[in-house]
């Protein structure tokens, strides 16, 4: 697969569940998603990344409507007047890409490709 933007259409292959979604909007995100990840990635890993961290801004932006927000482990529940807590996003490095499936797929991938540097 060459390096190349993927488009509305193939994040909504990927992604089904954003099949309602404007090709516009979902082009916006793509743009804005293809700012943090360049060709110095995996060739293969390339329009994933792009087409993960698009879905994380997305949903971030309510383009779901928040219906797949996940900011952590569940540390509560109660059944009568259903009631749900969340503790921190686990292995998210507090950082905002832990709270959706999408954003974790991106820190996955730029893990591969951007691995951590160590200074001595």
């Amino acid at each position: 697969m060459p390096y190349t933007t993927p488009t509305a259409s193939e994040l909504k292959a990927r992604y089904p569940e954003f099949a309602s979604v404007s090709d516009t909007l979902v082009d916006f995100a793509i743009s804005d998603a293809g700012r943090f990840v360049d060709t110095g990635w995996f060739e293969d890993d390339y329009q994933r990344a792009i087409m993960a961290l698009a879905a994380h801004f997305l949903v971030q932006d309510g383009a779901l409507g928040g219906s797949t927000v996940v900011s952590g482990n569940i540390t509560s529940e109660k059944l009568g007047d259903a009631s749900v807590n969340y503790g921190a996003a686990v292995g998210a490095g507090n950082s905002e890409y832990g709270t959706t499936s999408y954003g974790r797929t991106f820190l996955r991938i730029q893990r591969v490709n951007v691995p951590a540097v160590v200074i001595l």
